[in-house]
């Protein structure tokens, strides 16, 4: 996990220093909107005892060069506790058992510069970089374990990531394009209580001006 978080630091770092090198006159280009879905990663209690959950998002984009473009992004994602794998994973009989609750919830706001290596060709591939700082809720909940009862109170928490990933788009009107993304959110500072990392799979059309 370490190295797997220097090197999306130094992609980053490669991809924005790019970015600002060339940066003149940036105007917004195009609006984006697009939906998706998410799957826990870190901390590992966040892997182990959440389902998959969804995000929608919208942002926007300037061009810099032909390849090379500046994203923001406002995106939000939610989670709900697998409630099988949680009363197997700390061995309880599910029939005595319940759980209400514990829903997390993640508002990201994300700086990304994406590049076209191979913007000539039908359905260009997209390599995204960046950094994104989240606010990350984890609401109330109240577990019963047989003759116990435990709760714990909701929690907020804030979080700097890195962001790598990658996508293809494809041109659907002379104005539009649909495209498709993988990302990998890489929590960098954050508690170690805090739901943070995941990676999400989106569909979206971005609207060009």
């Amino acid at each position: 996990m370490v190295m797997k978080r220097i090197s999306a630091i130094l992609i980053v770092i490669v991809l924005l220093r790019g970015a600002g090198a060339q940066a003149q006159g940036w105007t917004i280009s195009e609006y984006d909107f697009h939906a998706g879905i998410g799957f826990p990663a870190s901390p590992q209690s966040f892997y182990d005892y959440y389902k998959s959950g969804f995000n929608i998002g919208a942002g926007f984009a300037t061009r810099i060069t032909d390849p090379l473009s500046f994203l923001g992004r406002l995106d939000y994602s939610a989670f709900s506790v697998d409630k099988a794998r949680y009363y197997k994973g700390v061995d309880v009989d599910p029939d005595s058992s319940s759980i209400a609750g514990g829903s997390s919830t993640i508002i990201t706001a994300s700086g990304l510069a994406r590049y076209f290596p191979t913007k000539d060709i039908d359905l260009p591939i997209e390599l995204l970089g960046g950094f994104a700082l989240s606010y990350s809720y984890l609401g109330e909940s109240k577990a019963t374990f047989g003759d116990l009862s435990y709760s714990q109170s909701a929690r907020q928490y804030l979080i700097f990531s890195a962001i790598i990933g990658a996508g293809m788009s494809y041109p659907v009107a002379p104005n539009a394009n649909l495209y498709v993304e993988g990302k990998d959110m890489l929590p960098l500072i954050r508690s170690s209580h805090a739901n943070a990392g995941f990676t999400s799979i989106t569909l979206g059309v971005s609207l060009i001006r």
